[in-house]
């Protein structure tokens, strides 16, 4: 089991970031540069959603249940595939907190790999999953700050 935090600062108050954060969609996936409708979503109530992620030029997909805390935090688990293959397991939590000029956000993934070929590949290189989660949430984080600037006003509806 791996275990990874990262933190980062957003130049939003809590409740934008929040709504922002969980007003999930097909077109989520297009922060990363993949093409719109990516992501299934599926609204299960009760602040409860399921979400099928598919990545575009590979095989892998993940399906994850989400379950939202409002106003400052949302927790998901779910499985990532390679193909049909299950490879991977995770338990993920995110909180929003205020911070001078702004919110700061917490994750924390607990992740257990469930493939030998993956737990090979990691020995290898043993920072790749870090480094690829660093990345994503960079990602997210310039995806924020275009989203607010292009439409100040903008805060999305809270699910």
């Amino acid at each position: 089991m791996r275990h990874i935090t990262l933190r980062r600062t957003l130049p939003v108050e809590t409740a934008v970031a929040f709504a922002w954060f969980t007003d999930y969609t097909p077109d989520d996936s297009a922060i990363f540069g993949d093409p719109p409708g990516g992501r299934e979503v599926e609204r299960l109530g009760d602040g409860r959603l399921r979400l099928r992620n598919r990545y575009p030029g590979s095989r892998l997909s993940e399906e994850t249940e989400v379950i939202l805390h409002p106003p400052d935090s949302w927790e998901g688990a779910g499985t990532l595939y390679y193909g049909r293959f299950r490879v991977a397991e995770y338990t993920q939590k995110w909180i929003l907190s205020n911070v001078t000029g702004g919110c700061e956000l917490l994750m924390s993934l607990d992740l257990d790999i469930t493939s030998y070929a993956v737990r090979i590949y990691l020995f290898l290189r043993p920072n790749f999953i870090s480094d690829e989660i660093e990345k994503h949430y960079d990602r997210i984080k310039e995806g924020l700050i275009r989203d607010m600037s292009e439409t100040p006003s903008r805060a999305p509806s809270s699910t």
